[in-house]
């Protein structure tokens, strides 16, 4: 092995200085008096997203996969870049790492992706050390026993193949930069064999798109169609252009991997969004509304790529470039944090402005050098001015670093609902939960990350608690023998519409069985700045025996509050939990002339019928934020009626 490394070291030295002299002669043409005055706004638009991103250091290990394709499209932008800090940059990284793969998985694909980046810096630097792990790992890969057999995704199969798509962009490029470089066949027949063992799997014919693993082939989204994960796809998209940039044009394989990417550029053109994006489902984007920019960074890459290698027709795929671009610069704030990006995991889920994540950054990057590249071709793609930075007073999202919890927040208050990942914790129920505050700003995110919100740091916490029941305003089904069942978490939330003053989100709930009648939820809640109201409302689908079921809203009784009724309303006043964490008022309103009720547990107002839909609302103060004690907060709600 110690040999044979050798030898393929020295014919990637062989190789590297025509890569190096090539690349410097590239920048340097570039750095010219600029012919295309809109490639030096790409430049500044990536450099200030690049500033942005290494003034955040990533959580992630540097040998993680998500640091692997943040560094893959940081390679790309640092390579263009007249400023060789951000090569520097890369190169430090390396040295910290010392040149190593992730070590725990060494045929894991996500462990090996960090390679793409020590490869372009050893055809740069030509440093032996810089590719000696690399070289071990891959050539054990390549001859490794287990390289045909069940394709199905997990029992650790994944650790040894590529048995999801995301790992297409993992490894497959190190294998083509590998023969690029050497011309030895073994790296290109490996690539093949293993690309098409895959592909044959997962690739739907009809749809010209790949499912994420096996466990999709017969999922079904909310609208009846197929589940295909815009990012998954993304994955593969570019990692398709990234095994096309390292093929030579003479390759037995190119013309396979060639024709794979046209037909999947041409289904992903079909698929875009009227606002550029692509969502996190590509075939029932009605369900996941909010363009998500780590699968748009990817496509729009692809699409790039494939123009500007002539594998794609420019008059009809630039459009798709160009609106694809101006869709991720939108979502570049002005300090330069790119939003929208879909949180890890291996389906489509929500996603808001705030949300970031590494991966996101290194695709907007690919896509960036890429446009930039057509652009000083003369290309009139264009890249507008990233928006001003508005100071959002509103937010609503997933929480995937607790449990998937659905955090709701404006100037004034602050909740959250729970999700049914709980239910491997507690039997997770569909209450309310509140937050409290005493600042305009949002803060519940800082407190989610820390996870130290249970104690008072000056601008509030979670001092109340649900005790086991619906909280403010959880929803529930009233029996006519008087029993309460209360609905279940939530399962799926998507944003509907988002902007700095207001927020609005669905929460899909899982079928419920109430008495002798299953119910399936779908509830859409509104929050606006200025309010101490959450309006919610939601819709059923009943099968089986429901007459005599109430649709009622409920509010967690405890014996030491204080309460009171209004019409159209239950309020209580209860101490907060811990030590000197003041006092949190509660209001559950729905119609002025619903009918109330009481059980041991909760006080309920009637919010609707199974028939019609419900219509109710969760509202809250703290009395060390605005609203000293409970004849306040009666006051307050009687005049907001």
């Amino acid at each position: 092995m110690i040999r044979l490394s050798a030898t393929l070291l020295l014919a990637l030295a062989a190789a590297a200085p025509a890569c190096t002299a090539a690349k410097t002669a590239s920048v340097q043409a570039e750095i010219a008096p600029a012919a295309a005055p809109q490639a030096a706004a790409t430049m500044a638009l990536m450099s200030r997203v690049a500033e942005w991103q290494m003034a955040h250091p990533s959580k992630h290990r540097t040998t993680d996969w998500t640091s692997g394709a943040l560094y893959s499209g940081f390679t790309h932008f640092a390579l263009s870049s007249p400023d060789a800090k951000y090569l520097a940059y890369l190169r430090q990284l390396g040295e910290q790492e010392k040149w190593q793969l992730a070590k725990n998985k060494r045929f894991f694909a996500d462990d090996q992706c960090i390679a793409q980046t020590w490869i372009d810096l050893y055809r740069l630097d030509k440093r032996p050390e810089q590719m000696a792990d690399t070289l071990a790992v891959m050539n054990d890969f390549i001859v490794r026993p287990d390289a045909v057999g069940d394709m199905k995704h997990g029992k650790n199969q994944h650790h040894q193949r590529w048995t999801w798509c995301d790992a297409l962009f993992m490894a497959p490029p190190i294998l083509a930069k590998l023969f690029a470089d050497t011309k030895e066949p073994k790296w290109e027949v490996s690539l093949l064999r293993e690309y098409k063992q895959t592909t044959d799997y997962l690739f739907d014919k009809d749809e010209n798109l790949f499912f994420r693993d096996h466990a999709y082939f017969t999922k079904k989204e909310a609208n009846g169609a197929k589940v295909f994960w815009g990012r998954g796809n993304g994955w593969v998209f570019a990692g398709l252009a990234n095994i096309l940039r390292e093929l030579p044009a003479e390759a037995k394989s190119r013309p396979y991997f060639e024709d794979l990417f046209k037909k999947m550029a041409k289904r992903l053109a079909e698929l875009q969004q009227a606002d550029g994006s692509w969502h996190a489902s590509l075939l029932d984007p009605a369900s996941y509304p909010i363009p998500e920019t780590s699968g748009t960074g990817f496509f729009t890459y692809g699409f790039a790529y494939g123009i500007k290698a002539g594998l794609l027709e420019d008059k009809t795929y630039s459009p798709v470039v160009a609106k694809g671009w101006a869709r991720l610069v939108s979502c570049v704030e002005a300090d330069g944090k790119l939003g929208y990006v879909q949180p890890i995991g291996a389906d489509p889920k929500a996603v808001t402005r705030d949300m970031t994540e590494v991966y996101g950054v290194g695709a907007f990057l690919l896509a960036g050098t890429a446009i930039r590249e057509l652009q000083l071709k003369g290309s009139t793609i264009a890249t507008p001015a990233a928006p001003a930075q508005v100071k959002t007073h509103v937010s609503a999202r997933v929480v995937p670093e607790r449990f998937d919890d659905f955090s709701f927040e404006n100037d004034l208050i602050a909740g959250r609902f729970y999700s049914q990942r709980l239910k491997d914790k507690v039997a997770p129920v569909g209450a309310i939960d509140v937050w409290c505050k005493n600042t305009p700003d949002l803060v519940t995110a800082a407190w989610f990350k820390s996870g130290d919100y249970h104690k008072d740091h000056g601008q509030g916490g979670d001092f109340y608690s649900c005790h086991g029941g619906l909280g403010n305003g959880g929803l529930g089904y009233l029996l006519p023998d008087g029993k309460l069942v209360p609905s279940p978490a939530y399962d799926k939330a998507a944003i509907v519409f988002s902007s700095a003053d207001e927020v609005v989100f669905e929460l899909t709930y899982p079928a419920i069985q109430v008495g002798a009648a299953s119910i399936v939820e779908t509830r859409r809640g509104s929050l606006k700045a200025g309010s101490r109201c959450l309006e919610l409302s939601s819709s059923f689908k009943v099968k089986g025996e429901a007459s005599g079921i109430r649709v009622v809203a409920a509010l967690t009784s405890r014996k030491d509050a204080e309460t009171a009724e209004a019409p159209g309303q239950v309020l209580q006043w209860e101490k907060g939990e811990g030590k000197d964490n003041g006092f949190t008022g509660l209001v559950v309103k729905a119609a002025p002339d619903a009918k109330t009720f009481s059980d041991e547990h909760h006080r309920m107002i009637e919010a609707g019928t199974l028939k019609d839909g419900a219509k109710w609302s969760s509202g809250s103060c703290w009395s060390k934020g605005g609203v000293a004690d409970f004849s306040a907060w009666k006051a307050a709600n009687q005049k907001a009626q």
